[in-house]
């Protein structure tokens, strides 16, 4: 599957209209002003582009991913570009400038470009494919929140993906080293880049592979990369063995390693009780109980924010407190909904609480 080269034609109002907002969340910015929204998103592509040059930008880089394999016009050429060029696009990615509408025409009649969509300008992957490395890209959809780009290369595959709140490229990078997270490589400002780790989340494991002492084996490892993370204080604040929907973000690799994937809503305690606005967020959008009186009540989430930070306070006398009472009751409730997907999750909680009540010895 490769990315689809939708330049030429517009996607409907509503989806643009979505992604755009996904985008916006990201960067924490209005990025088209709502009188013009609506015009924006419906003008043909050329007259867009000779009107709002600046969100034209934003629109062709950020939000023209598709989900089809491309088929190349037969009037596209091959575009080179200068170091000075790669520096441009580059800044333009991160939000710093916006690019003039001759490297716009260069971008949309470069098939490298339609064929890898902005991994064509990223630090190391966008440097072998202009070294006409072979590769495959196609697009997958990370969570609610985040796009990301994979790109396949013979000896490494790569994830670009955008960025869930400020802090999440620093505590990937730590769980990247510390050897619990996915490698991470030089990126963009707003983006990630790792590796692609090959294996299973743990709610798609075969019910015949989870053995009791298998899973007693993983709860150990999981439990073990939870202490390690604790370490650097860092609460996850998300679900690592499954929801409701069985959404999970640990994978368990075809080496028998387990990794957790997606730091979005991990937030560093270190600073508790001063915690900022994002990161109280990151703790309340995981937090059953507030996002049900949520959907309930279309409460705005940002108007709450200062309520919720009375609460952890109160409730909490240190950041390392509520780490370790926010991700247990994520554990719990995982395991609660694993349960449901695969065998012996008994044997796995064992693993897990022996390496995690360990710690606290």
């Amino acid at each position: 599957m490769g990315i689809e080269n939708t330049y030429g034609r517009q996607k409907s109002f509503e989806d643009l209209s979505a992604q755009l907002g996904q985008v916006e969340e990201t960067v924490g910015r209005k990025l088209v002003p709502e009188t013009d929204r609506s015009t924006v998103l419906t003008m043909p592509l050329a007259e867009l582009k000779e009107r709002y040059p600046s969100e034209y930008q934003v629109y062709l880089e950020s939000l023209r991913i598709g989900t089809q394999k491309i088929s190349l016009s037969e009037q596209t050429q091959e575009q080179s570009y200068s170091e000075s060029d790669i520096a441009r696009i580059q800044r333009a990615l991160a939000g710093e400038e916006a690019l003039d509408r001759e490297t716009l025409a260069r971008l949309e009649t470069d098939p490298a470009m339609l064929q890898y969509s902005i991994a064509l300008f990223f630090p190391v992957v966008g440097e072998r494919l202009r070294n006409k490395e072979e590769a495959v890209a196609s697009r997958i959809r990370t969570g609610a929140r985040e796009r990301a780009l994979k790109i396949e290369f013979l000896d490494q595959t790569y994830v670009i993906k955008t960025l869930e709140n400020s802090a999440e490229a620093k505590i990937a990078q730590i769980a990247g080293e510390a050897g619990i997270g996915p490698k991470q490589f030089p990126s963009l400002a707003g983006f990630l880049t790792e590796e692609w780790l090959e294996g299973n989340l743990i709610t798609h494991l075969r019910s015949e592979d989870c053995t009791p002492a298998y899973m007693k084996g993983l709860g150990h490892l999981l439990g073990d990369a939870i202490k390690t993370i604790h370490e650097n204080r860092i609460v996850i604040g998300d679900q690592l063995l499954s929801d409701d929907m069985g959404k999970s973000h640990m994978v368990v690799e075809k080496n028998g390693d387990v990794h957790i994937i997606d730091f979005g809503a991990a937030v560093d305690v270190s600073n508790f009780p001063n915690l900022t606005d994002e990161e109280v967020l990151c703790l309340m959008r995981t937090d059953a109980t507030i996002m049900m009186r949520v959907a309930m009540t279309g409460e705005d989430p940002m108007d709450l924010i200062s309520s919720y930070r009375g609460y952890l306070v109160r409730t909490y006398q240190t950041g390392e407190e509520l780490m370790k009472d926010k991700d247990i009751q994520l554990l719990k409730e995982g395991l609660y909904f694993l349960s449901m997907r695969v065998p012996n999750v008994a044997a796995l909680s064992e693993g897990i609480f022996a390496e995690l009540d360990a710690s606290t010895e």
